[in-house]
């Protein structure tokens, strides 16, 4: 409609897609600016408390079967060694992590841009990533609960 807008993705320390570097647990934020517009940023939110991941269950083969599976399917949007991306996957709520296999392979949550993998990924893929995922929440959920204070 004869209007221009500028928009960039902020929060997580560069582009998982493009691969420019180590990525930062932040809120991740798409900042649109439209050219010529006077709105002002809201101030950042304060920060919230980081759900505290699931007790890890899952076999040491199995967390490393979804290492490599996150590596080859997730790790472009959702960063390496699962830190930060467009969704921290390490902090999930209790909900996400019940929802996971739906959300993966069922696509659910399409409407916020995660498509469904149901073409690359079997359910016991899903499980593993899964397993990886809780593994690397449990790793790092001390530190970072102490940094969101």
């Amino acid at each position: 409609g004869g209007v221009q807008y500028i928009a960039i993705n902020a929060g997580w320390g560069g582009s998982p897609v493009y691969n420019l570097g180590p990525f930062q647990t932040s809120t991740a934020k798409l900042l649109v600016f439209k050219l010529g517009g006077t709105a002002k940023l809201p101030p950042p939110p304060p920060p919230s408390s980081i759900p505290r991941p699931p007790p890890l269950r899952a076999p040491e083969a199995q967390v490393d079967k979804g290492r490599e599976l996150y590596g080859a399917n997730c790790s472009k949007c959702h960063g390496e060694n699962a830190i930060g991306g467009v969704k921290d996957l390490r902090f999930m709520t209790a909900e996400t992590h019940a929802q996971f296999a739906d959300i993966v392979l069922r696509g659910v949550r399409a409407d916020k841009g995660m498509a469904s993998f149901a073409g690359q990924l079997s359910p016991a893929d899903v499980e593993a990533i899964h397993a990886y995922l809780i593994a690397r929440g449990n790793e790092d959920y001390q530190d970072a609960a102490a940094h969101a204070r």
